[in-house]
């Protein structure tokens, strides 16, 4: 974590840190708390919640996303579930947006689920919601919207048929954005009704998100506080993204699974 405090360190003592930029995310960093992507926010995620859905509000036009996603069979219990296929369809203006997205693994009997986001933001501020099968509901906030600090805030729902198996998701995240990188750290947790072991483990995931003109490269780690039981494992992972005239393509490795490409279009 030392590398966290030195990019900490850097941000608060530049000259540059008051930086700021309209542009919505187009590849992921962390987990999408603080900032966002808003590429695929609909069918993809990682961390205890959901990603923000006040990302909604970026939807600047017409925006389809077709995605993909793959584990290597070697490595896969079940070889027939070693592929992911998702699209989702963002409308908006800028301020105000809408998006739906529908997913499905290429497995036996797997049904696909389909969810939605809304957003609004009036200045630097935004606020979303979102739905995702089965009776998954979100509420996220967004501080300092297109400028250099962002604050994000996210609780997600699960409203399940037993009363007793509901469960709360809650994370927070801040996120610094210049022209040229994006730092960000989010942090977050569940809460189950019938409280169990893992109640306490807070997943926090420091990024960084270094970019030019039409390439970004992304490396975030997972590490994963207060497991005693050893449920989870630390971990790496990376994105690349080029970005055109008409959209934007994202490679990741270990976001989703072991690989995952999002081509997104804008009309």
């Amino acid at each position: 974590m030392k590398w966290v405090l030195a990019i900490v360190i850097v941000i608060f003592f530049s000259p540059t840190s008051q930086a700021k930029t309209n542009d919505s995310l187009f590849l992921a960093v962390s987990q999408g708390i603080g900032t966002p992507a808003v590429t695929s926010p609909i069918n993809y995620s990682h961390g205890f919640t959901y990603v923000n859905p006040a990302v909604a509000a970026d939807y600047n036009g017409v925006q389809l996303s077709l995605e993909y996603d793959k584990t290597d069979e070697e490595s896969n219990n079940n070889n027939n579930n070693a592929e992911g296929y998702g699209v989702e369809l963002g409308v908006g203006s800028g301020d105000v947006g809408l998006g739906v997205g529908h997913y499905k693994n290429d497995c036996d009997n797997c049904e696909g689920r389909t969810g939605a986001i809304a957003g609004f933001s009036t200045g630097s501020f935004a606020l979303g919601i979102g739905f995702h099968e089965e009776d998954n509901y979100s509420l996220g906030i967004l501080f300092g919207k297109g400028q250099g600090h962002r604050l994000g805030l996210v609780a997600d729902f699960y409203d399940a048929e037993d009363d007793d198996s509901d469960i709360t998701s809650y994370g927070v995240g801040y996120g610094y954005v210049s022209s040229n990188f994006i730092f960000s750290l989010d942090a977050s947790k569940k809460a189950h009704k019938n409280e169990t072991t893992t109640d306490d483990v807070i997943m926090v995931t420091p990024g960084l998100l270094v970019q030019s003109q039409n390439v970004a490269l992304s490396v975030s780690h997972d590490t994963y506080v207060n497991d005693e039981t050893e449920t989870h494992d630390d971990q790496v992972w990376f994105g690349a993204g080029f970005k055109f005239n008409s959209g934007s393509l994202s490679v990741y490795h270990e976001y989703v699974r072991e690989w995952a490409v999002v081509l997104a279009f804008n009309f």
